[in-house]
């Protein structure tokens, strides 16, 4: 969950570990299912503060990662003919 949430922010490793404040081999040992808990709050509160939400299951069966823009992306004008 970790990767797609920093793939809907459009992040790289270096980038995202700036936000959350972590060191970049934090990061990925945290998404390689590696990190501490405290990483793991300190990622997911830097995400979320980004406009991620996280969502899921009780069981874990079901998760979801979804980005809420704060504004509309512009819309290009459809063309005429």
């Amino acid at each position: 969950m970790l990767r797609a949430a920093r793939a809907l922010l459009d992040l790289t490793q270096p980038d995202a570990s700036k936000m959350c404040r972590v060191a970049v081999r934090t990061l990925v040992a945290a998404e390689r299912g590696e990190g501490s808990l405290g990483t793991l709050h300190k990622l997911m509160g830097g995400y979320m503060g980004a406009g991620i939400i996280f969502g899921g299951t009780g069981d874990y069966k079901e998760q979801s990662v979804t980005l809420v823009l704060r504004e509309a992306p512009e819309v290009p004008p459809i063309p005429t003919a």
